[in-house]
């Protein structure tokens, strides 16, 4: 007994290919993963930020941009952890939303994960 299989390359309909059935690949059964490990998580944004959205200073992280004059995608970065929260930025919470150092320095700190 044999199968006719059509064959397409580049969209090209081929000559039909005979097959017997002991040449067909078995279906693979794929191994189930019982014990998963936990790597080193990563820390989690920044807090400073949710407070200023919880306080009703900003309502969004572009509304935070502007209030620190600069860039959403900049935000995004410091909430991530791909970029630095730098002396700049403190100081234009401490102007603009009313912080004091000290507060702002709390909320970085708060999640910092030492490893």
């Amino acid at each position: 007994m044999t199968y006719q299989t059509r064959v397409y390359i580049d969209g090209r309909l081929q000559k039909p290919m005979k097959i017997k059935p002991h040449t067909l690949p078995a279906k693979k059964v794929l191994p189930v993963k019982t014990d998963v490990k936990v790597g080193k998580r990563k820390p989690k944004p920044y807090p400073l930020f949710d407070h200023l959205i919880e306080s009703g200073v900003c309502k969004t992280d572009s509304d935070i941009a502007r209030l620190l004059e600069s860039t959403p995608n900049y935000i995004c970065r410091i909430r991530n952890r791909h970029e630095e929260f730098g002396p700049k930025l403190m100081l234009m919470l401490y102007d603009k939303a009313g912080m004091t150092i000290e507060q702002i320095r709390i909320f970085l700190k708060a999640n910092d994960v030492d490893s």
